[in-house]
């Protein structure tokens, strides 16, 4: 393989990586603008029960493939640092605003 050869596959995968670096940037501002992204997806206290959106708390589920899981946070309503992540039912009647 000459020399040339070498370089300009050097240059292509450069310019490979700074275009995905580019966009992972992109996404992580438009992300962090927007709140987060998290579509279907409830935050739950498992002190007192309080629910809310996951997205308007900055939760970001792409591709998730659990049903639910626990993670630390504060909670508004109670001061707990409990939460519960878990998919939204149907019935949206009893989430919290």
């Amino acid at each position: 393989m000459e020399n040339s050869q070498l370089w300009a596959g050097v240059r292509f995968a450069a310019i490979m990586i700074s275009g995905l670096l580019t966009l992972l940037l992109l996404l992580g501002l438009l992300l962090r603008w927007t709140g987060g992204y998290a579509p279907g997806w409830i935050l739950r206290c498992t002190s007192c029960g309080h629910t809310g959106d996951a997205s308007k708390a900055g939760i970001i589920r792409i591709g998730a493939r659990s049903w639910g899981k626990r993670i630390v946070g504060h909670c508004s309503q109670c001061g707990g640092w409990a939460l519960s992540l878990e998919r939204r039912t149907n019935d949206t009647s009893s989430l919290d605003r």
